[in-house]
């Protein structure tokens, strides 16, 4: 069974997964409806969670998400969604070495300075597709976005290329760190790009939820420029 940390980082990477903008492989497995379903859904139902292995290792893992629960890390959508709370996830995202809430802030701030709508990643990571290094840019801008996206704070939005362009989409509510964040590991980072990456991979294969819904549309070829130079890859080398 996962530590208390290692479960907390795999829901984490579980709900990155979801949010992460839909680069080239997501539209080659004509499964985008698939993640974003599942984006739209995560804001009342949380991530889909379920818990394999014998009957005991079940009620082990039921019982280290009450726990969870009851000290305020994770918020329960029965009967099998679940999310991290707000320190929750800022502790998760330290020990990992990734961006947090500050972070995430000052890139919805300047995306609201650019106008707001449709601000181009490149613009954002001050480079260009096809330059060397471009692609740990824009990665880079993925990892600070992730907190916003997944409040709704930003929606992102991608051509066929996977090229992304961030809007925003409702007003940060009042939030805050409460306590001292824990130094990051490179275990835990490990994990949690190794835990993206397989979440990440099954969504591009997972049934739609509902059939009825319609699919994501991608950006038409003016919106986001130089579409043929390089096509841009997920976050962790997806």
């Amino acid at each position: 069974m996962p530590t208390d940390n290692e479960l907390l980082i795999d829901i984490l990477a579980a709900t990155d997964a979801i949010f992460a903008p839909l680069r080239q492989a997501d539209w080659k497995s004509e499964n985008a409806r698939s993640i974003f379903q599942r984006a739209q859904r995560f804001f009342s139902c949380g991530v889909h969670w379920t818990s394999g292995g014998t009957s005991a290792k079940r009620k082990a893992s039921f019982n280290q998400i009450a726990r969870l629960s009851a000290e305020s890390r994770l918020e329960l959508f029965p009967p099998h969604g679940l999310r991290l709370t707000d320190q929750a996830e800022w502790n998760a995202r330290s020990l990992c070495g990734l961006p947090g809430l500050d972070a995430s802030l000052k890139l919805v701030d300047r995306i609201e300075k650019a106008g707001g709508f449709r601000v181009e990643e490149n613009t954002l990571a001050r480079t260009e597709y096809g330059r060397p290094g471009v692609t740990e840019k824009l990665v880079a801008i993925e990892y600070q976005a992730a907190p916003a996206l997944a409040r709704g704070w930003l929606v992102a939005e991608s051509n066929r290329s996977g090229h992304v362009a961030y809007s925003c989409h409702r007003s940060p509510a009042a939030n805050r760190v409460g306590a001292e964040l824990p130094a990051s590991d490179p275990e835990m980072r490990k994990r949690y790009e190794a835990k993206f990456r397989e979440f990440r991979h099954e969504l591009r294969f997972a049934e739609p939820l509902d059939d009825r819904d319609i699919a994501p549309i991608p950006l038409p070829i003016g919106c986001v420029p130089k579409l043929y130079t390089v096509a841009i890859t997920a976050p962790c080398g997806l």
